[in-house]
């Protein structure tokens, strides 16, 4: 698991809206953890942002794969499970063939979330589609971190729609802290270990677009 802290010159480079009470949020201390900004009310969303404007977007990806597994079993359509695989394949290894690869993926269970609508699917299994479509464009658009962040963002928000429909729990916070922890003191610039990822797919049959 790759490990992060946040200096306050870290933050105030980023220069995020309401810097002054960011700031704030450090108390005494010289870093600041995931963990504590959350406990101190920072959003996840937020922490995505700091996350994707400091060039972290394979941690990105991950959280929005992890959201979007979360919720999978919600829906029977084989496109969700394969966009998820796909962004797994890209975090495996980052390549332009396996960001296009995922950007397919994403298209496809993007489709499969249009048909449930137009077919009056369970709210619970189309927001599934749509977290797992997430997670894949985080992946397919990852050569802009920032727009990775945002997709990661809505694959949480997603995840947490599905849950809620089906009534079943979700904790994006606990997800998050898997993703971003910081037992070893360093700062988000210096990572110590990276957990691997089973690889997924490598490519994505012409069929899921259709299907």
């Amino acid at each position: 698991m790759t490990r992060y802290a946040i200096t306050k010159e870290e933050l105030e480079a980023l220069n995020p809206c309401d810097l002054d009470e960011r700031l704030k949020l450090f108390g005494g201390r010289e870093r600041l953890t995931v963990a504590h900004a959350l406990e101190a009310g920072v959003t996840v969303s937020d922490v995505l942002w700091t996350a994707g404007r400091m060039g972290h977007k394979a941690e990105c990806v991950r959280f929005a794969v992890a959201c979007a597994e979360s919720v999978a079993h919600l829906s029977h359509d084989p496109r969700v499970r394969a966009a998820i695989e796909a962004a797994k394949a890209w975090i495996a290894s980052p390549t332009e063939e396996n960001a296009a690869a995922t950007y397919v993926a994403a298209y496809a269970a993007d489709a499969a979330g249009v048909v449930a609508a137009h077919r009056g699917a369970r709210a619970a299994a189309y927001a599934a589609r749509t977290a797992s479509y997430a997670a894949a464009d985080a992946a397919a658009y990852a050569a802009d971190a920032a727009r990775t962040a945002s997709y990661a963002a809505k694959a949480e928000e997603q995840a947490k729609y599905a849950a809620d429909a089906a009534g079943e729990p979700f904790d994006g916070k606990t997800l998050l802290l898997k993703i971003f922890a910081d037992k070893g003191g360093r700062t988000m610039t210096q990572k110590l270990e990276t957990e691997e990822w089973p690889a997924g797919i490598h490519a994505v049959a012409a069929w899921l677009v259709s299907a």
